[in-house]
């Protein structure tokens, strides 16, 4: 009886944990969001009359309703935001932005390979600021935080603001 009750307690606090964990995640996912909606606003890309498309590379689904969430909220510059997945590299491209969760990591050089014009890519793993990425999340303090590589922004064909510059770490 008293292994039952064991049991039952442990299931409930393992439910309760991932509960939580869930709820991190979406509120992580949500911030980012909000980070890149913001970017928006600091860098300019090459007049187009077509939607603004956000890339994602993979297949992570909360990622991508924090997304859809987002640009049903937002506009930018009076265009729709449209979001779109992308299963792999190699199908990655015609977008704005391309955003490489961390989970996807491991195609960013073949991203990079790719040599997409007028697109900020984004990532989320230490060291990709420094690799080539535009605009890359860290944590510092147990806070999330962005940085900036000036050069590949600029090589992309974007410009980007010096109020952005000024909040980020440049690498």
């Amino acid at each position: 009886m008293k292994k039952i009750l064991n049991f039952r307690y442990l299931l409930v606090a393992l439910f309760v944990a991932v509960s939580l964990q869930s709820n991190a995640q979406a509120s992580d996912d949500q911030v980012k969001t909000v980070f890149v909606f913001n970017f928006t606003r600091y860098i300019q890309w090459p007049t187009n009359e077509s939607d603004f498309t956000i890339g994602i590379l993979g297949n992570d689904a909360a990622l991508e309703k924090a997304f859809i969430d987002m640009a049903s909220k937002k506009s930018t510059s009076a265009k729709k935001i449209v979001i779109k997945s992308f299963a792999s590299a190699s199908e990655a491209g015609n977008c704005d932005i391309l955003y490489i969760p961390r989970d996807h990591s491991s195609q960013f050089s073949q991203v990079k390979a790719r040599d997409l014009k007028n697109v900020l890519i984004i990532t989320e793993k230490a060291g990709l600021g420094r690799q080539g990425s535009g605009i890359n999340f860290i944590e510092v303090d147990g806070k999330m935080r962005f940085e900036i590589n000036k050069g590949e922004i600029e090589r992309a064909g974007l410009k980007v603001s010096s109020q952005l510059l000024g909040l980020a770490n440049e690498v």
